[in-house]
């Protein structure tokens, strides 16, 4: 791993960790929002992640391998706000993101954990991205103040992707989930200032598709290829024709 890689890697973690710190001394407002009670113990009201690249054996070193991909999800679900850990394999998400990292046509050489760095759109946790638009258009006293926290700490979670891969030489940023990215909807400020951001380095890959959650990243496959397995070539061109289609670059 390059020594820029490792410096990449610590500096979104640092930023990271200051946002959730940020957002946490807010995380109230989230709590007042009327139908976003759950059966479950709520840990991280916002959830950080613990590593955004696992290591089994202590830090960061030259020996491991360079990371491939860094995965943006939508926002820490049950698991994951309970773990600390972005695409946590217990859970929906992280298992079905393995397994397709896992298969052709991207077929990992080493662990996902090892060469797949992940984030969230924003590290607001709710059980469920419909939640999340619940919260998005939440009425009462405080509805602007939480419209403010979701719209900033998507804004932050995009500047720290990029920053991360335009740090990491050959990364693919890969945005997880298209239904809401769109105006009106409850990630549309990640989109809005990512697509900013582009205007800085047009050529950074930049990919978008279907969440792994549910087997909807294989339909959309299946359904965009009828049922062949595509090359990674074709399987690039599919995400940057979402990306533009989604966020209009």
């Amino acid at each position: 791993m390059r020594k820029k890689t490792i410096e990449a890697i610590y500096s979104a973690k640092e930023a990271l960790d200051k946002l959730v710190s940020d957002l946490s001394q807010q995380s109230s407002l989230i709590g007042a929002v009327k139908g976003l009670s759950y059966d479950y113990r709520i840990e991280n009201a916002v959830s950080g992640n613990r590593d955004l690249l696992f290591v089994p054996h202590g830090p960061l070193t030259s020996k491991g391998p360079e990371p491939r991909f860094i995965l943006v999800g939508d926002n820490p679900g049950k698991n994951e706000q309970a773990t600390v850990r972005y695409f946590d394999p217990k859970g929906s998400a992280g298992k079905g993101a393995r397994r397709e990292f896992a298969s052709s046509p991207i077929a990992l050489p080493s662990e996902f954990d090892q060469m797949v760095l992940t984030l969230n759109k924003t590290p607001i946790h709710t059980k469920t991205t419909a939640d999340l638009q619940r919260l998005y258009k939440s009425e009462g006293p405080h509805r602007g103040q939480v419209e403010k926290l979701l719209s900033h700490s998507q804004e932050r979670m995009a500047e720290i992707a990029w920053d991360l891969a335009c740090g990491i030489e050959g990364a693919t940023l890969w945005i997880c989930g298209k239904g809401h990215l769109r105006k009106g909807k409850a990630l549309q400020s990640f989109g809005a200032r990512l697509r900013s951001l582009s205007e800085k380095r047009p050529a950074l890959p930049i990919w978008v598709f279907s969440h792994f959650s549910h087997n909807a990243f294989r339909a959309e496959l299946n359904r965009h290829f009828n049922g062949d397995t595509p090359t990674m070539e074709e399987l690039a061109q599919l995400g940057a024709e979402n990306r533009k289609e989604l966020l209009g670059f």
